[in-house]
């Protein structure tokens, strides 16, 4: 026997031996309903009783059986078309997403790799003027003064003057000798590009001439170029020595005469006033900064050096745009306790020494930069003014000579300031080499 069955009401196809359909859910005639033992000769000898039921005929001779087969099918139909639409539209909403998805990541994967591409482009560039930077720095770390002509171009543009490698290795090298306690620190990086080929890297340089002191703060540049493949350094400066440098061109086209000494065993002197005994209160030295000139009617001349203003005798000096040059001037040597970027921040160290250890302070160069030093005596040879520092660190005094280093210099220095004498209360004359 069959193991299905068609149902009367909806035309399904069902299990033989269901009592109601599963799919109109109508309770079926008990005529049809089989057996679990599939036979009435296997009913009769379980039990020896046949079920009653009543005969209504051949189902499909009902006269509702084709309306509910008719039924059924547009059920059917209809669950079919609404799956297929919820299918189509769900497929449909998939596409959309998918596509814009798509274009959003095509158009943000475009951005970020352009982004990316110039974010490296500029990185890169940023790395080569910042790293020749440092390896700048680094050499004045280690003070290996022939690590410098590896990093310079063959001619650079050096604090405004025209240098090469090896000049400025020198210039490196006697600044390590001259001040054994230098040191400086590179902070604040800016890159500019001038052109294709050529950076400039800006930087803060904080400078200590020795441990002790208080550094000095300079606004500092390199400018580097691509020369033959590698980049080297064209030009090395920094703000304060540009601005002096300016103003020294402005004043001498504004017409500004400068007095010059051309003595020569290296100096003159700065009287108080017009007059051979009156009392020195500066230095004009030669092959040095000038003086400006204030008055040049007689045998004196008014000058002004910083703030230190007195007489020089004319038979000394020149007026002059430019410094006068004498070759052959002495050594002279000087013990120099500090050095100070502006004569202001001199004067405040000074002021705070033990009463009658004040310093002169002498105005020079070096590196470009003009720098004010506390020296506290002066020698014609090297070894005298080492011996004078090793006497002195022994006395009651000698910790203010822990760092005290040697200046060497052709002729005497610029001196600027004078100290006063306290059991006399006039103004000591500028130092004179033992």
């Amino acid at each position: 026997m069959s193991k299905t069955k068609i149902c009367p009401y909806c035309g399904n196809e069902i299990l033989a031996v269901a009592k109601k359909c599963k799919f109109c859910k109508q309770w079926l005639p008990e005529e049809n309903i089989v057996s679990d033992n599939n036979s009435n000769d296997d009913a009769q000898t379980n039990g020896g009783i046949q079920n009653n039921s009543i005969d209504t005929g051949n189902i499909k001779d009902d006269p509702y059986y084709d309306l509910f087969v008719e039924m059924n099918k547009e059920i059917q139909n209809k669950k079919a078309k609404k799956g297929l639409g919820i299918a189509l539209c769900v497929m449909a909403l998939v596409a959309v997403v998918g596509l814009v998805i798509m274009l959003v990541t095509k158009d943000s994967g475009t951005n970020s790799s352009n982004k990316m591409e110039q974010s490296v482009k500029t990185i890169t560039t940023n790395d080569i003027a910042i790293e020749l930077a440092k390896k700048w720095d680094d050499a004045h770390t280690s003070k290996k003064a022939e690590d410098f002509t590896n990093i310079y171009a063959p001619q650079v543009k050096y604090y405004q003057q025209t240098y090469t490698p090896e000049m400025i290795a020198k210039s490196k090298r006697d600044l390590f000798a001259q001040t054994p306690g230098f040191m400086q620190m590179l902070s604040d990086y800016e890159v500019t590009t001038v052109d294709k080929n050529t950076l400039k890297v800006h930087f803060n340089k904080r400078v200590w001439i020795s441990a002790k002191e208080n550094p000095e703060n300079y606004p500092s540049y390199l400018v580097i170029k691509k020369i033959n493949g590698i980049w080297l350094i064209v030009e090395e400066s920094d703000e304060v020595t540009d601005a002096n440098l300016a103003k020294k061109k402005e004043a001498v086209s504004a017409g500004e005469e400068l007095v010059y000494s051309v003595a020569d065993d290296g100096y003159v002197n700065v009287r108080q006033f017009p007059d051979s005994e009156s009392d020195v209160v500066g230095v004009l030295a030669t092959n040095r900064d000038g003086a400006k000139l204030i008055s040049n009617q007689g045998a004196w001349w008014k000058v002004r050096i910083d703030s230190v203003v007195g007489y020089v005798s004319n038979e000394y000096v020149k007026l002059s745009n430019t410094p006068i040059k004498i070759s052959g001037l002495p050594k002279v040597y000087y013990v120099v306790l500090g050095s100070y970027g502006s004569l202001d921040s001199a004067l405040t160290y000074n002021y705070q020494r033990p009463d009658g250890m004040e310093c002169w302070i002498y105005k020079c160069t070096a590196k470009g930069k003009t720098v004010y030093r506390l020296c506290d005596g002066c020698f014609s040879t090297l070894q005298k003014a080492q011996s004078a520092i090793n006497d002195w660190s022994s006395g009651l005094y000698g910790y203010l000579f822990a760092d005290a280093w040697i200046w060497k210099n052709d002729g005497l220095g610029n001196c600027v300031f004078c100290p006063v004498n306290y059991e006399t209360e006039r103004t000591k004359p500028p130092l004179m080499p033992e």
